[in-house]
């Protein structure tokens, strides 16, 4: 018989169907009387282990404070403990993930048009302008699989489970956290970093959307070492020739400004978001 959920605010909950499972726990759509459907993440915690409730619980809190103000982070309703999970009831993003859209492009051999690219990143610099610059939160693990996409096409920054909040007293991060595909030259080397991690995630992203593989990978390379990785993220000189005959030179020096080496050199969030945006008419 499906499994039933009763949220702490009296909400009846009916399983649906998984749509997704990791290391820590499950993603199930559920769905209420009304027919409405939700994302309901279900992450494991041993009951004997602190430091993973720790973790779990800065998740939630960290997403009760910011998955509330903006239209391209995914919405967050509520959370509870039941045994030893901890629930946390999300807007569902019935599209899925870009991950798995980039994968049927690369499989199918289809190609995101500058429209749809630029169309993203703006979407993704505004949740990220929103972390950064109001809530002083780096996300940390920003890559296509937490990034979902809702029944209109709309872009949703999720899976805040890496993210850190940042004030006077920590201007930066130090713990060595995320997918080493989408990190940065300060992670790899093992120094402190900021929120211009963040951006040199976004702009592997965006290399990603263009070339449907990763900038770290070799056309044919399935999973180069850590060690290649980290040569190459230091070195930071993807391959731009074939792009440049298939994009907008925008776009590609927007990807450049993104993935720099230095961090001060890279884009913030609020310059992608003032660089892409429709700009007043001059008229009143």
């Amino acid at each position: 018989m499906p499994r039933a959920y009763v949220t702490p605010k009296g909400i009846n909950l009916q399983y649906e169907k998984v749509i997704g499972s990791g290391q820590f726990g499950t993603a199930v759509a559920v769905r209420n009387r009304k027919g409405d459907t939700f994302c309901l993440k279900e992450v494991r915690v041993s009951t004997s282990d602190e430091t993973a409730k720790a973790l779990v619980v800065q998740e939630v809190e960290t997403m009760k404070s910011i998955c509330r103000a903006h239209p391209n982070i995914v919405l967050f309703h509520e959370s509870w403990f039941e045994r030893n999970r901890m629930c946390i009831l999300m807007e569902y993003c019935s599209n899925g993930s870009l991950d798995t859209v980039v994968q049927k492009f690369a499989t199918e051999k289809r190609r995101f048009t500058t429209e749809k690219i630029t169309y993203y990143l703006q979407e993704l610099a505004s949740a990220l302008d929103y972390c950064h610059n109001t809530a002083r939160v780096v996300h940390r693990d920003l890559k296509p699989a937490n990034i979902l996409i809702d029944q209109l096409g709309t872009i949703k920054l999720a899976d805040f489970g890496l993210s850190k909040v940042l004030g006077p007293e920590h201007k930066y991060c130090k713990t060595h956290v995320g997918t080493p595909l989408y990190m940065d030259p300060e992670q790899i080397r093992g120094d402190p970093y900021t929120q211009a991690a963040d951006m040199w995630a976004l702009g592997v992203v965006a290399y990603e959307l263009m070339a449907l593989r990763s900038p770290w990978r070799l056309p044919g390379e399935r999973d180069p070492t850590y060690i290649m990785l980290a040569t190459r993220i230091n070195k930071a000189s993807p391959e731009y020739a074939r792009l440049e005959q298939l994009y907008s030179p925008h776009l590609i020096a927007t990807t450049k400004w993104m993935i720099q080496t230095k961090p001060h050199k890279r884009a913030t969030a609020r310059q992608i978001v003032d660089f892409l945006s429709l700009r007043a008419p001059p008229c009143n």
